[in-house]
C-alpha cells in the first residue's frame, strides 16, 4: 500500500489513533479525518509523509497536532482548539506549520477565534481562507 495517495476515514468514529507506520505512506497527498470524533492524536511520523498536502480535521476529536507537519497546502482546522505538543492553539504557530506553501486554510465555525495571526499576511500563496461562522473574529491581518 505504499503507493496509496488518498485515505478517507471521515465519519469513522471507531478509530482512536493512526499507526506510526502511516509515515511510510510517502505517496499519500490527502488524509481526511473529518468527523472522526474519537481520534485524539496523530503520530509524529505523519511528518515523514512528504507528499501529504491536504489534511481534513473538521469535527474530529483531535487535540494535538504534531509539529512535524510542515508540507501542507490545504488545512481544515476543526472549531475546537488544537494544541501542538503542549504549546498553545495551533494558530499561534501557523508560520511553522505552513512553511509558506499553504493554499487553503479553513477555520469554519471557529467561533472562539478573535484574531488571525500576523503570519497569515506573509502567506503569499494563500488562495482560500474560509472564515464562515467565525462570529468572534475582530480583525484580519493585512
Amino acid at each position: 500500500m505504499t503507493g496509496l495517495q488518498v485515505l478517507n476515514l471521515s465519519h469513522y468514529t471507531a478509530i482512536t489513533e493512526l499507526p506510526a507506520t502511516i509515515g511510510a505512506l510517502t505517496a499519500m497527498h490527502t488524509l481526511n479525518l473529518s468527523e472522526c470524533s474519537n481520534m485524539l492524536a496523530l503520530p509524529a511520523t505523519i511528518g515523514t509523509m512528504t507528499g501529504l498536502k491536504v489534511l481534513g480535521l473538521s469535527c474530529c476529536g483531535l487535540k494535538i497536532l504534531p509539529q512535524s507537519i510542515t508540507n501542507l497546502m490545504h488545512l481544515h482546522i476543526p472549531p475546537q482548539p488544537i494544541v501542538r505538543e503542549g504549546a498553545s492553539v495551533v494558530l499561534e504557530h501557523l508560520s511553522e506549520l505552513t512553511a509558506g506553501d499553504l493554499r487553503t486554510l479553513s477555520l469554519k465555525e471557529y467561533s472562539e477565534l478573535k484574531n488571525l495571526p500576523m503570519c497569515l499576511s506573509r502567506q503569499t500563496g494563500l488562495e482560500t481562507l474560509d472564515l464562515r461562522g467565525c462570529t468572534g473574529l475582530m480583525a484580519l491581518p493585512v
